[in-house]
């Protein structure tokens, strides 16, 4: 992996950056919404190429990326249209590999990674999306959630947008709500520069 330093700007620049960082626009995700289906993902026509080596690096795979990428949509049985802030919470099936696969109305694990506080800018908003996404998970099953915290606003595509400012205690008080672990060996937390992973097993239904 390679690591390029820019020289640091001087005061000049500082203060034209921090102008110019003012004047964006902040914008509610919500009057932005559209349907994102990742049947690019699914057809090849989506390079995943840096991101594949990225994680090469990490694991230490002799995978090639397009290694990586085919054996990835081989496993790919669904996708699902899901909106944590409506009911139900799964809308439609996007997508099938063919006719004969059952959808499952729970699954063993779901995954969610920078998703959860940016689909809500209040607290009420977080403890619905989280309380969704913990419908989808069966007894025993798990959630793997990673996300930001004491984050305001984040950037997508050029535009600024306003999202939930989450606190540590906000992620457990949700987790004990829904019947996931939040302590001992059935929980993991871990940070690093305020961006976080947990692991938690749903040990009750809720």
């Amino acid at each position: 992996m390679t690591v390029t330093v820019d020289d640091p700007p001087n005061g000049k620049e500082k203060d034209a950056e921090k102008k110019e960082e003012e004047e964006q626009e902040i914008c509610s995700a919500s009057e932005h919404h559209d349907k994102f289906v990742p049947q690019d993902y699914l057809e090849g026509s989506f390079d995943w190429t840096e991101v594949c080596k990225w994680i090469a690096n990490i694991e230490a795979t002799m995978e090639t990326p397009q290694q990586m990428q085919d054996k990835a949509r081989s496993k790919m049985r669904a996708v699902l249209e899901v909106n944590v802030h409506e009911t139900p919470v799964v809308r439609n099936v996007a997508w099938k590999v063919d006719d004969s696969i059952q959808v499952p109305a729970k699954f063993q694990v779901v995954t969610t990674v920078f998703c959860l506080e940016y689909s809500c800018e209040t607290l009420e908003g977080y403890m619905r999306a989280v309380k969704s996404a913990c419908s989808l998970i069966e007894d025993g099953g798990y959630l793997i959630q990673g996300g930001v915290l004491e984050a305001t606003t984040y950037s997508f595509g050029g535009t600024r947008f306003k999202c939930h400012y989450l606190k540590k205690s906000h992620i457990i008080e949700s987790l004990k709500q829904n019947g996931m672990a939040h302590e001992n060996e059935h929980f993991k937390f871990i940070t690093h520069d305020e961006i976080f992973l947990l692991v938690s097993k749903k040990v009750g239904s809720k």
